[in-house]
Parts: structure tokens; sequence; C-alpha cells
């Protein structure tokens, strides 16, 4: 069934809350930025019902699925969305959501789906998708197979989002003075960024790229929106060097995103050079830890203002007196900045770990998938 043709408006508890392609999440989840409704007199045909999944029928998103839960309330589904309704003599509901999420599966939609313009699959299209389909005993246990490696991945991710809010508590008490680490008394001061730091502009990229050597480039695409280094290998030749405790910051709002006002810090022994569209700040004194001033940057109090002092007309971006100008607050002792960066570092450290281990459960999942929802491997009931 195809969803309702209708905009969306504003949420209202009055109103039907209304799930679109952009409110499913990639993994599969009802996950909506903001929840809007739907003001429709036809949209009490066009309510989910237990077991129904949706599929997306165009666009980039097209065969992203979401097999509805009873938690999410009541849902009515837009026009870009297709409902499957299993016929549960043959075919349980979650052993299909799991088949729409196999590498077989979106190999077919890649082929598919090909347009001349945009891509799509409508629904007489999505009737001729072939499954490799067990008995309902057999599908039963896949399920529970795979339903139990959902709920080690998702104690996992709550454990990861716990970490990173405790993380984030003391961040807010650490780099602000409010909490102190033991042994730590002296004063906290304010200066410029301007009086700590040199700032350096970005170099074309361009000008040294050659088969010569090897180096990470290190532009905007290498800070992540919560201020991580995520650089990628490029092949250059230059003395010009970035070193290791240098800061770098995106100072262009190039295809949006949440990076400006963040820094990454340069902390591996790999070669990194400057790229476009971003500043080094290097320390002017030894008595200045990086990896401290990292964290306190990339806290909300300072990223925040920084963003705010983004403009221009044809071109938005953050202008090196903007940056120079910020003031920040922080302990004159050293050992005291170096103290609280090792705190949040470890923090960083434990939950990366649980990340990585998150992957290699999300991996572990995937190749179960790929063999038990093709017939690959077969589990059978004793």
């Amino acid at each position: 069934r195809y969803g309702i043709g209708a905009a969306a408006v504003e949420y209202s508890d009055r109103l039907p809350k209304y799930i679109r392609i952009t409110d499913i999440s990639d993994d599969g989840r009802y996950s909506p930025e903001k929840p809007v409704s739907v003001n429709n007199i036809f949209s009490e045909n066009y309510f989910l019902s237990e077991g129904d999944l949706v599929v997306a029928r165009t666009g980039a998103s097209v065969g992203k699925s979401y097999l509805y839960k009873l938690k999410d309330g009541p849902l009515v589904f837009a026009g870009f969305l297709i409902c499957l309704t299993a016929d549960r003599d043959t075919l349980l509901p979650q052993y299909l959501e799991a088949y729409l999420k196999t590498k077989s599966y979106w190999s077919w939609v890649k082929v598919t789906s090909m347009r001349s313009g945009q891509p799509g699959i409508n629904g007489n299209e999505y009737s001729r998708l072939l499954i490799p389909l067990p008995e309902i005993t057999e599908q039963r246990i896949i399920n529970k197979a795979l339903s139990e490696a959902d709920t080690l991945i998702e104690k996992l991710e709550k454990l990861i989002e716990k970490k990173n809010n405790i993380k984030q508590g003391a961040m807010q008490e650490l780099l602000t003075g409010k909490r102190r680490l033991p042994g730590f008394s002296a004063e906290w001061e304010a200066k410029k960024l301007g009086d700590l730091f040199s700032l350096a502009a970005s170099y074309s990229k361009s000008k040294f790229i050659n088969d010569g050597g090897t180096y990470l480039i290190m532009d905007m695409g290498s800070v992540s929106s919560v201020g991580k280094n995520i650089s990628s290998k490029r092949t250059f030749l230059s003395s010009d060097l970035l070193q290791t405790g240098d800061l770098v910051m995106p100072k262009d709002d190039i295809g949006g995103g949440n990076i400006i006002g963040k820094v990454a810090y340069v902390d591996r022994n790999d070669k990194y050079i400057l790229g476009d569209h971003v500043y080094k700040l290097t320390a002017k004194t030894p008595e200045i830890n990086t990896l401290f001033f990292s964290y306190l940057i990339n806290s909300n109090a300072v990223s925040i203002r920084l963003k705010k002092k983004v403009a221009g007309s044809a071109q938005l971006g953050l202008g090196r007196k903007s940056v120079e100008d910020e003031d920040v607050y922080f302990p004159k002792d050293k050992d005291e900045q170096v103290s609280i960066a090792s705190v949040l570092s470890d923090m960083d450290t434990e939950i990366e770990k649980l990340e990585s281990q998150l992957t290699k459960y999300r991996n572990i999942k995937q190749g179960m998938m790929q063999v038990l929802l093709t017939g690959k491997i077969r589990l059978l009931s004793k």
C-alpha cells in the first residue's frame, strides 16, 4: 500500500503522528529529529498496524525500511513510503525486516532503483522481490538468534550513551572550574585565544600534491562534529608539516555540518599537512596544554559562541579575528590543565573501545544475516 499524499504539519497531540522517509534512521528505527503530525480527513486509512513494514520508494534513501513498533505510538505513513504487510502463514514480519538489511537486498535495490533521474522502486517492483524463505519454524529460530545479537548491540549502545553523558557532565564541571581535581587550588584566568595561540591560514592542497610522499591531509573533512580527528591519507610532498599538539579548526561553512567552532587535536605520529578552509592553532608558550584547550574549545560554552560569530554573504565563514578575540577561562597551573585533559582523554579512550566493540558486534550480526537469511547456514530445531 502507498502512503497518504499529505503535507506534514507542526506536531500536535490532537493530530496523528506522521512518519516520513526522513524520520527513519539508517538502522531502521523511528527516529525523527522533530516529530510532526498530519492533518487530513483520510489519515485513519493510513495508520500502521503491528507487523507492518514500510520501505522508502524514492530518493537517496530508497530501500530504507522500518518495522512498526507499538512503543512508537500510532503512526500514519507518508506518500513516499510503501507499506508491506506479511502473510504470517508463510512470512514473519521480523524475518522480512532482517532480510531487508542484508547485502543481497541492497544489491537488488541498487539494480532495481536505477532511473534516468531520481532513483526509485515502485510497488510492482517491490512485489517481485524474491526472498529466500524457510518454513515458519526455521524463521522463528533465525529471528531468535538475530534478536539475541540485537540485545547485545542495544545494551552496548545504551552503555556508550551513558558514558557519553557522564563525559559531558564531567566537561561541564571540570572545564568551568565548578569542580576541581584533588591537589589543585590555584586561580583560573580569562584570556583571548589570540593571546594563547597563533593562527595560520590553510594552504591549498593542490600545491603539495606529489607522488613523492604520503601525508595525512588535515582539512574540514578531518574534523568531526564532536571535535575528533578523522583525517584520511593523501599523497603530498612538503616540509611544512603540522606538529603534534597543533589544533585544526574549520573556518568556512561548506556543505553545512556541525563542525564550525570545533577543533581536532593532532596527536599521531603520522605526517600531517594543513588543508583548505581550516586554521592551524599553535600554542605561543610551553605553559599551554593544547589537549586541554581542545576539550575547552569543543565544550558547548565556547563552540556555541564561535558558531554565533560565523558571518558572510556569498560564503559563510569564521574570521580569524573572531577566533582570536574569543575569551576562554582556564587554570593558570599547567599541571591542572594536564590532569583535566588526562581525565577526559581516559573517558574518550574507554568510549572509543566500546564503539570499536559495537562495530565488531554489528559486523558479526551482519555476517549472521548474510548466511542465515540466504540459506547458506541452516539453524534447525532440536
